[in-house]
């Protein structure tokens, strides 16, 4: 019985090697995916602004610009899942941070708007991380591209926090307010948000008027729905470590 019980041992320990093995392997694999798409989108982006520095019309060189925005953002969903070794979840101040960071800079306003940035080191999903980076990038573009008009400073704010099981995105400029006559342009970027926000399954409201323009978007946070899930999954009696207080 003794050597029965060595040989299971055993085999369990080499069962458990092999796992572990290929675990490793899918995570290596998983992440040159990542690289690689990352790169892929990187060279997209390059091309995309190559091609409308070519044009001299304003409005030919803004939508491209826009264009270069909306692939950065998701660009930025696969530099942060590397920075992290995460292949399904980014958190969301780092991965929202890098993508205000570069809108800002990209306008080199800097030192002219006061930005206020509150986001929580919260866990997003990968599935809720790309609509909602772009919905980020959409609205901040809007408010650098009207609210600071004629201008030499300006305020915006930026804030993320979870309230209960759902997650709060707020976005505030202190512009003159929107004045629906002047914004004349394609609307692709209502467009986009709105399906953004449809695809988190969240609610998008504006206010604004002459003390500036605030948007706010509440959805389910899918990170409590998973830990809701994973914690009802849980054998009855029997607790993770870090749950048990070992």
């Amino acid at each position: 019985m003794l050597l029965l019980a060595i040989q299971d041992i055993t085999e369990r320990l080499q069962l458990e090697a092999q796992r572990e093995a290929a675990l490793e392997e899918a995570r290596r694999l998983h992440n040159e995916l990542n690289h690689r798409v990352m790169n892929s989108l990187s060279i997209v982006s390059s091309i995309i602004a190559m091609e409308g520095r070519r044009f001299t019309e304003e409005e030919v060189k803004a939508t491209f610009a826009r264009l270069r925005a909306r692939i950065d953002a998701v660009g930025n969903l696969y530099k942060t899942l590397l920075d992290a070794g995460s292949s399904d979840s980014v958190d969301a101040r780092s991965y929202l941070t890098r993508i205000i960071d570069n809108l800002v800079r990209s306008t080199r306003r800097t030192e002219e708007i006061s930005l206020n940035v509150d986001i929580g080191t919260l866990p997003l999903s990968s599935r809720d991380a790309v609509p909602l980076g772009l919905i980020v990038n959409e609205l901040i573009t809007n408010s650098m591209k009207y609210a600071y008009q004629g201008r030499n400073e300006g305020k915006l704010s930026v804030s993320l926090r979870s309230r209960d099981e759902t997650l709060e995105l707020m976005i505030a400029d202190d512009g003159p307010g929107i004045d629906t006559n002047a914004r004349v342009d394609s609307g692709l970027g209502q467009k986009l948000t709105s399906a953004f926000s449809a695809q988190l399954s969240g609610t998008l409201t504006m206010e604004s008027d002459h003390e500036g323009t605030r948007h706010v978007l509440v959805f389910p946070w899918s990170a409590a729905e998973d830990e809701r899930k994973r914690l009802l999954s849980t054998p009855t009696g029997i607790l993770e470590p870090a749950r048990a207080g070992l």
